[in-house]
Formats: C-alpha cells, sequence, structure tokens
C-alpha cells in the first residue's frame, strides 16, 4: 500500500542515524485516517489516530506493551508476529479485535512492514478498520444459517446447482423425494440423479436446469411432469421449477430447482 510505503521511507533513516521523528514522517502520520504505529514489542510511537481510537493522548501509549491494545484473545498471535524471524521485508497481513471505546471493540486487519526506527529494527504497523466488514459477514452467516434451517423444514424438495449445473445442495425433502442421499447427489448432475418425463405419453422432458442456465430464465415443467428415480424405485406426478441464481452483479451464478410430489392432487 502506498501509504504504509511512505511512512516506512519517511520513518527509515539513511546509514547515519536521524532523530526519530521527521516533518515528512509526521506529517504522513497525523493525516492518516488509520492507526499507524512503531514498535517492538513495546509502542515506540503512536500517531493521532491511535490516541482518538483509545481515547487518550496518542504519547502516552509509547512505552506500553503493544499487546495491550489487543483483545485478550489475540495477543499471543501478536507477539508471535513481532518475533517472526523471517526475511521478508512485508509481513502478511493478519486480523485482530483492537481494544476501544467501543465495548464491542474494533475489528482490524494489521499491515506491517519492517524498518529501522531511530538506529533500531521495528515495525510499522497500520490498522484498517474493518468492523463493518466483520458485522455484514457476522449478518451473512447468521442469514445463511437461518436459510438453510428453514429449507430443511419445508415439505418441497429444493436443489441447488453452480453455473455448470452441478449439484452443490439437496435438502432432506428433496432426498425423500428421489430417494438418495445428499452426498450421492452432490457433485453430480440433475439427470444423474433422474429422469423427468411427460405424465401422459412418457417422452422425455430433458433437463429443465441446463435449458434454465442457457436461456438464463424460470423454466416451468408445467402439470404432466412425471418423475422417475435413478436412485431408487420412486415415480410420481410432480410439479417442478427451475429458476436461476444471480448474483450481486447480475450474472447467473447458479440454478434452483424446486419440486413436489402432486400424485394425490393429479389423482
Amino acid at each position: 500500500d502506498r501509504a504504509d510505503e511512505a511512512l516506512a521511507a519517511a520513518a527509515a533513516p539513511p546509514a547515519d542515524p536521524v532523530p526519530a521523528s521527521t516533518p515528512l514522517f509526521d506529517a504522513l502520520a497525523e493525516t492518516l485516517p488509520e492507526v499507524a504505529l512503531i514498535h517492538t514489542q513495546s509502542i515506540l510511537f503512536a500517531n493521532r489516530a491511535a490516541g482518538e481510537l483509545f481515547g487518550i493522548d496518542a504519547g502516552t501509549l509509547v512505552g506500553k506493551p503493544i499487546t495491550d491494545l489487543l483483545r485478550p484473545a489475540y495477543r499471543a498471535l501478536m507477539r508471535k508476529h513481532v518475533s517472526f524471524t523471517g526475511t521478508e521485508e512485508q509481513l502478511a497481513p493478519f486480523e485482530v479485535q483492537l481494544i476501544s471505546t467501543d465495548e464491542h471493540g474494533l475489528w482490524a486487519e494489521l499491515h506491517s512492514k519492517r524498518i529501522v526506527f531511530n538506529g533500531e529494527p521495528a515495525l510499522l504497523t497500520v490498522a484498517r478498520d474493518i468492523t463493518h466488514r466483520k458485522g455484514l459477514e457476522a449478518s451473512l452467516g447468521r442469514s445463511k444459517l437461518q436459510a438453510r434451517i428453514t429449507l430443511e423444514s419445508i415439505g418441497e424438495g429444493v436443489i441447488t446447482t453452480d453455473r455448470n449445473g452441478t449439484i452443490d445442495y439437496m435438502n432432506e425433502a428433496a432426498e425423500q423425494l428421489v430417494g438418495g442421499t445428499r452426498a450421492t447427489g452432490i457433485g453430480k448432475r440433475l439427470l444423474d440423479l433422474l429422469t423427468l418425463v411427460d405424465e401422459v405419453d412418457r417422452s422425455s422432458l430433458g433437463d429443465p436446469i441446463a435449458k434454465c442456465l442457457s436461456e438464463r430464465r424460470r423454466v416451468n415443467l408445467g402439470r404432466r411432469a412425471f418423475l422417475l428415480s435413478k436412485l431408487a424405485d420412486r415415480e410420481f406426478s410432480t410439479e417442478l421449477t427451475a429458476s436461476p441464481i444471480r448474483g450481486p452483479d447480475g450474472q447467473v451464478a447458479g440454478c434452483v430447482v424446486i419440486f413436489h410430489d402432486v400424485s394425490e392432487l393429479r389423482g
């Protein structure tokens, strides 16, 4: 990142020692909206954003253990990060929770670079706030869990595929309807599990998933579909719909098939 590189360049002295602070470094550090720290196991410098995050003057952070800024669960990880003896100048970023004035803390992605500060080796670490992203990830995880519980509870069979038509999910009702487990079905195509024919003349109705994905539209087999399982001795009248799954960019990312047994309704 250019901001990291600029800070590192400003902090690193030439062959002869220079003071720990330079006008360029001070200007960059105080302008940077992210928390910026120079540290070993102890803090050597903290910018204004760091002080604001912890609700104190940045200067009072100097001399404190770097781990004091982290939630206890991440302190061992930070100690290991600081003591890493590899030769890489840029260390791999990692995620931690910082202690802050907010009781929930702040999620941050730490980016560190080896520098020489005031004649001694140290790390320049910039903390990028990822609290919003982590919140979205948690919400998405809860949403996915809730959706999965709902799908497992409904009576209709639900099968989803990727954009190539390969099955990646089957709910419990789908397992019962086709007479096989999801472990058997996942990784296969719909027509590996069953055949769909016209209820009257038994002519093939083809692959509704392939048609849905190629035409990028919903496919409804109507009221004359008859399902023949290839996994068990099961056959029944069915109503089946295959609909495209669209990603955030509007592109088709897969297909969802919803079907159920309507034998009793058709008599």
